[in-house]
């Protein structure tokens, strides 16, 4: 298990493992059917807006509440809205030239200029 990352607001939790991001419900643990949300491949990491995480404890789950989950992969980068379901924004390649790098708070894409010949 590489991280989990726990969204009490919408009653949902990630747990990254071996590049795959699998959606369990809060409080049960319970495996979310991939009706609802497909567990994603490829994953590097996830990032949360923090603006996003105040819950008001237990009791104040809002069945209409949406969360903003960037989703970190080897090959891109996924912009999803959580709620009942995850819904793409906006997904994106990266291109050969661009890599990832991370200060384990921020996520940065960059541009690698090629080597001059």
């Amino acid at each position: 298990m590489q991280k989990i990352v726990v969204l009490p607001k919408v009653g949902r939790m990630f747990v990254l493992s071996e590049g795959t991001l699998h959606p369990l419900a809060l409080p049960s643990l319970d495996t979310i059917p991939s009706t609802v949300i497909q567990p994603l491949r490829g994953v590097v990491s996830v990032v949360l807006d923090d603006e996003e995480l105040e819950w008001g404890g237990p009791g104040s789950e809002d069945k209409t509440a949406e969360m903003t989950v960037v989703v970190v992969r080897r090959k891109g980068l996924g912009i999803y809205r959580l709620g009942q379901r995850l819904v793409a924004q906006k997904v994106g390649q990266l291109r050969a030239d661009h890599r990832t790098v991370t200060d384990s708070r921020k996520y940065r894409c960059l541009r690698h200029p090629p080597p001059s010949p």
